[in-house]
């Protein structure tokens, strides 16, 4: 990070050990200063508008928050990983939803963080996030990113509903 007010206070309220918020903060260096306005404004746009449910079983929605928080993480690996060799619309693109995934693992990791704060991130989730990452083919790391973490977010967001954590 560059140092400035507004990009400190994006990665202040979250827990700076936090394994994850390595591959969060790499993304965020690689957005262009438009990206990070971006990723700023839709922050602090939705951060404004959710309440804290006093009904929530707060380690539920803690466990589930930090969990998400501790998988987004590697939807960031392959537009900045493509990034570095896009150019012109492919680059805009790339830039574009590298800023959606940093904004997604951080809006996840302030709302653990308002539930009680980051919970250690679970190690199988961690096991299974490496072998995501492990071939080197960037076109076949986004495979498995698709195949098995978009599925895998789908699903929670389905029991989500059905709980109650989200609608």
């Amino acid at each position: 990070m560059s140092g400035t007010r507004a990009e400190v206070d994006l990665f202040a309220a979250i827990d700076p050990d936090w394994p994850p918020l390595d591959d969060v903060r790499e993304g965020w260096q690689a957005l262009d200063e438009d990206g990070r306005a971006r990723v700023r404004r839709r922050l602090a746009a939705v951060l404004a508008e959710i309440e804290l449910d006093d009904e929530a079983n707060e380690a539920a929605v803690r466990g589930f928050l930090s969990f998400l928080a501790q998988v987004e993480p590697i939807a960031i690996d392959v537009p900045l990983q493509a990034l570095a060799d896009a150019e012109g619309e492919d680059a805009r693109l790339h830039e574009r939803q590298l800023a959606d995934e940093v904004f997604h693992a951080l809006l996840f990791a302030h709302l653990a963080e308002r539930h009680g704060g980051l919970a250690e991130p679970i190690g199988a989730a961690e096991d299974l996030l490496a072998e995501i990452r492990a071939p080197e083919d960037l076109a076949h790391r986004a495979v498995l990113l698709n195949l098995i973490a978009e599925a895998w977010f789908e699903t929670l967001f389905e029991h989500a509903a059905e709980w109650g954590l989200a609608d």
